[in-house]
């Protein structure tokens, strides 16, 4: 009997666990440590880590790529438990200034080892995922003008005719364009929205719902940035994307069907972007803008971190130790 007690206690603990740590019907990435990272074009050696979502308090730090491993430390900027959004980050000057035309860069996720203290590489040492790095590989190119794409939102994007993305940056005017998901990879175009260059935040972008075919409430859609040839008028085989290093800049979404509300802005952030060697500062892009005036650039949800998740596995713990006394 003892022994089926037990085993009762321990399938609660991980079905109550579970969720908080992304295990199971969760979506994917939602509470577990990650990092989400898009191809983009850089102009003064600041990047935009799209995504991520972190247990405990750290850092975000990029490195230079090592042949898809951390390398050297270009930047960093302390993190808040929880969910962020388009959290930016300052590279080193002297490296960015050397840069190649395309480098490859790793985000990751740093633990922080002394509570408060300034960032030591050698005490706050990545974090992992499920037993992998916690970390996102990814390309970036300098130019006169950034272009990067936020599009990824906390609770997935609401479809009914359109789709809103929070933020996306233009070197000249183009086109954010939507497409539909054919195996994992863009498939067919269903909707567009003419930009001018610069920075756009929660732009509505028109879409063919009747495109969108199948029986699942539940898609992938994907977000890129188009070049515009100058005619004024979209064209999927004449306008090229924006692409760096041949990949193009561009981000894939979780978007619910027949939805009519999507809550983007779920709350404000304000990291501050940090950096090594004789790199300077630059303020994190909106992330002291209030959180409903549509130009937050960190944003964080109220998902709950480790402190919930250690109570409930301590009371969950309690109850296994009870039960086996009896």
């Amino acid at each position: 009997m003892n022994g089926r007690r037990s085993a009762v206690v321990v399938v609660a603990l991980m079905l109550v666990v579970a969720p908080l740590l992304g295990i199971g019907s969760a979506p994917a990435d939602a509470h577990g440590n990650h990092v989400t990272a898009g191809s983009q074009v850089a102009a003064d050696g600041t990047v935009v880590v799209e995504e991520l979502f972190i247990l405990e308090n750290g850092y975000l730090v990029i490195h230079e790529s090592d042949d898809g491993d951390p390398g050297k430390i270009l930047g960093h900027v302390a993190i808040e438990s929880g969910y962020h959004r388009g959290v930016s980050v300052s590279l080193d000057e002297s490296w960015w200034d050397t840069a190649a035309d395309n480098e490859s860069l790793v985000a990751v996720l740093h633990r922080d080892a002394e509570g408060g203290d300034e960032f030591d590489p050698d005490a706050d040492t990545p974090v992992s995922a499920f037993g992998s790095l916690a970390g996102a590989e990814f390309d970036v190119r300098e130019g006169d003008k950034p272009v990067s794409v936020v599009a990824t939102s906390f609770e997935g994007h609401a479809v009914e005719d359109s789709v809103t993305v929070p933020r996306v940056q233009l070197a000249d005017d183009g086109y954010l364009v939507v497409r539909a998901n054919e195996e994992g990879e863009p498939g067919e175009v269903i909707g567009r929205e003419r930009l001018e260059g610069g920075t756009h935040e929660n732009t509505t972008v028109p879409v063919d719902r009747e495109m969108l075919t199948g029986n699942d409430s539940t898609v992938y859609l994907w977000v890129s940035v188009y070049n515009d040839d100058g005619d004024g008028a979209f064209d999927a085989e004449r306008d090229d994307p924006v692409t760096v290093a041949g990949s193009p800049v561009q981000s894939r979404i979780v978007a619910q069907l027949n939805a009519t509300e999507s809550d983007m802005s779920v709350g404000v952030n304000t990291p501050e972007p940090t950096t090594t060697g004789a790199a300077t500062s630059h303020d994190t892009t909106g992330a002291s803008d209030d959180a409903n005036d549509g130009t937050s650039g960190g944003e964080e949800t109220d998902t709950p971190a480790v402190g919930v998740v250690g109570t409930v596995v301590a009371v969950l713990l309690g109850l296994l130790l009870a039960v086996r006394r009896r």
